[in-house]
């Protein structure tokens, strides 16, 4: 028995399957609109949680904060301790500038070795016949200071004392920058 349909289907079966179709499609839909709403309230249920547990460790901070400056105005209204602090800063200030001072003096006299302020010149001293030997520069020099510069006074020159000794020129007789 067919019921009549512009194609000789049955209306009634075609009806039914059809609407089984889409009795699925929108059960399925709405259980995962159900299941992402479930799942943002739990999201939003999570996020306030979460503010509340912020909220209370800045709380937590702010008391803790209050009473560190509670004690520390106790401890410093003894003189004792504000001494301390004192001779404390003090000690700290006075080694950073000492820092400072040996720095500068350091870079003063790096910057002073060159100058041409500073360098003794001292010309007509031999030059060594073969090129292989080394050429004591320092005993040289010191000997030509000690012993016929300053040879009437009872202080003698030492090595430390003379930052820098440089061979100058490409002589026999070769000229020494102290």
């Amino acid at each position: 028995m067919t019921v009549g349909g512009r194609h000789g289907r049955d209306r009634r079966s075609s009806k039914g399957r059809g609407n089984f179709k889409t009795n699925q499609s929108v059960h399925r839909t709405s259980q995962r609109s159900r299941s992402e709403s479930a799942t943002k309230r739990q999201r939003v249920s999570d996020f306030d949680s979460n503010v509340s547990e912020i909220a209370d460790f800045v709380q937590s901070v702010s008391r803790e904060e209050n009473l560190i400056k509670v004690l520390v105005d106790e401890l410093l209204k003894d003189q004792a301790i504000r001494y301390c602090l004192i001779d404390v800063f003090i000690s700290d200030i006075f080694d950073e500038l000492q820092n400072r001072i040996n720095t500068l003096e350091l870079r003063h006299d790096e910057m002073e070795q060159y100058s041409r302020r500073t360098f003794l010149k001292m010309s007509g001293i031999l030059k060594p016949e073969s090129a292989t030997s080394d050429e004591d520069t320092d005993s040289k020099v010191m000997s030509v200071i000690n012993n016929m510069i300053i040879n009437h006074h009872d202080k003698k020159l030492s090595h430390r004392e003379i930052g820098r000794k440089h061979k100058w020129g490409k002589r026999k007789y070769h000229d020494i920058m102290i």
